[in-house]
């Protein structure tokens, strides 16, 4: 099975180290407009069996720990809303390690008001991103099996927009060494 792992950052990606025999690493960077034109031209030169988006999420719910693994089940554009409710995509599940399961907002924007966190909240889901389902709807478009696995890096308050390099680069190595307890030759 071909398979391509897509990070938003590049300070998401610490597969450096990885023999990577059957995948692929794109970053697409953040934002579902960036994301999913990365990845659609991408794909335009590439074929592959499976797309996995890792990387890092927010939370609005406060008594989750940050470095909490999630395998996302659905994700849900967060920006447009038809009466009342986001549009809705239903992933292919990898569950590495029974983790817990999760919906995901995607909004193209940092999450750090309590304006905004009642909007996430409105939407059924407490775990936020900039590009799940902007690259699940393109995943999609290309008839590609998608999956994403997301950490807590924050808690979408004042002090999301002081998350440093250090804290990206630790909760991505914490998620992709849980990655690859699971699928070590990738």
């Amino acid at each position: 099975m071909k398979t391509l792992i897509v990070f938003a950052l590049p300070l998401e990606n610490q597969l450096k180290s990885v023999d990577l025999s059957n995948t692929t690493t794109l970053i697409c960077g953040a934002g579902k407009v960036l994301s999913a034109s990365k990845l659609t031209k991408h794909l335009s030169t590439h074929t592959y069996d499976h797309i996995i988006n890792l990387g890092i999420c927010g939370t609005i719910d406060l008594t989750i720990p940050v470095n909490t693994i999630f395998a996302i089940n659905e994700s849900i554009e967060g920006d447009t809303l038809l009466n009342g409710k986001g549009l809705k995509l239903t992933l292919n599940l990898v569950n590495p390690g029974n983790l817990p399961l999760a919906s995901i907002v995607t909004q193209d924007r940092v999450i750090n008001t309590e304006e905004q966190r009642i909007e996430v909240k409105q939407l059924k889901s407490f775990l936020v991103d900039m590009e799940c389902y902007a690259l699940a709807k393109t995943a999609k478009t290309f008839n590609i099996q998608f999956s994403a696995i997301k950490i807590v890096s924050d808690h979408c308050n004042s002090k999301t927009n002081t998350l440093t390099k250090k804290d990206i680069i630790n909760s991505s190595k914490i998620l992709i060494d849980h990655f690859l307890q699971f699928f070590p030759s990738l």
